[in-house]
């Protein structure tokens, strides 16, 4: 038997903790982990990875209030509207997430990087 992974059914991300659990990219822009970002990015990691409500990590930067981790995911997906325009399951983007929790600075910034605001 070999190692058991669970694949997002959207995605096709797979990962070897549950789904439950958020991925190493989730739980880095939740907790403004600018380091992890930055060597993620440098080995061109995806950042179409979503949670279980549909969630990327955009939406976890912003709605933590994590303007450099933001940015950062935004200078690097700036071409790939899907991170600053992505969807959750309930139709929010990363723009509305921040808005709802009063992220002003977060605001900014995805406004700045072209976010629609309607």
């Amino acid at each position: 038997m070999g190692t058991k992974f669970y694949e997002h059914e959207k995605t096709g991300h797979k990962q070897y903790e549950k789904p439950s659990k958020p991925t190493y990219l989730l739980a880095a822009a939740q907790t403004n982990n600018l380091a992890f970002l930055e060597l993620y990015l440098k080995i061109r990691g995806s950042l179409q990875i979503t949670d279980q409500t549909g969630r990327n990590a955009l939406h976890h930067a912003v709605g933590n209030g994590n303007k450099e981790f933001a940015t950062l995911l935004c200078e690097f997906s700036w071409r790939d509207q899907q991170v600053v325009e992505g969807l959750d399951n309930s139709g929010n983007t990363p723009l509305f997430v921040a808005v709802r929790y009063d992220q002003v600075e977060c605001i900014k910034v995805l406004i700045s990087y072209g976010a629609d605001l309607f």
